[in-house]
């Protein structure tokens, strides 16, 4: 016994944020959802989001004061939004596109809440 985790389990930190998920040599590995300021669910690799998942953060406080997210989902690389994803904010602006280390980056398609749609490279 190497007293690492392995196998499906829960972790709750002392800030309250918690994983839930596969672990391989301690680390998270496999589909899991981690929960803090963002929640993430997905695939994880040696520790880090990388490969298919889908990450929701706080956009801002709605009409109504409730919390509103931006959702995305597609491709990650080492924790970053990384590769071919969709990320749709709370007034339905959407990015559908490309991503390099979490930021729009290459050939995408924007759509703007009053149906504006620009369609080219984004630096």
């Amino acid at each position: 016994d190497t007293g690492l985790r392995e196998g499906v389990g829960i972790e709750v930190m002392e800030d309250g944020s918690l994983y839930e998920g596969e672990w391989k040599a301690g680390l998270r590995h496999g589909f899991g959802r981690s929960c803090n300021e963002e929640v993430y669910q997905g695939q994880w690799v040696q520790g880090k989001a990388h490969g298919q998942g889908e990450l929701m953060t706080e956009a801002e406080a709605g009409e109504n004061g409730k919390t509103q997210f931006a959702k995305y989902t597609g491709e990650f690389q080492d924790n970053y939004k990384h590769g071919k994803g969709v990320e749709v904010w709370p007034d339905g602006t959407k990015y559908e596109g490309e991503f390099v280390k979490g930021k729009m980056q290459g050939t995408a398609t924007f759509t703007l809440p009053n149906n504006s749609v620009y369609k080219g490279k984004f630096k």
